[in-house]
């Protein structure tokens, strides 16, 4: 099954993505608000399963300012 994974510039995000790319995995970056970008990333290569990486640490933020969360999230280097 291929993995889409977002926001993986972090600690956890991008070793899952190198343990991804050594298992064959193509990298493709786009940003998650480019929705065409994203079905060009999602559709080729028949992506089964999605892990998101997301770049806030604490859960408390996205429940006292959730609009805040929409907007922060950085561009997806992905593996698939």
């Amino acid at each position: 099954m291929r993995v889409l994974i977002t926001g993986g510039a972090g600690y956890f995000g991008s070793h899952t993505a190198k343990a991804l790319a050594r298992a064959g995995g193509p990298l493709v970056e786009a940003d998650l608000s480019d929705r065409h970008a994203l079905k060009q990333a999602i559709q080729p290569h028949n992506v089964g399963a999605a892990i998101h990486f997301a770049t806030h640490a604490y859960v408390g933020e996205s429940v006292y300012e959730p609009a805040a969360t929409f907007t922060t999230t950085p561009p997806i280097r992905s593996t698939f």
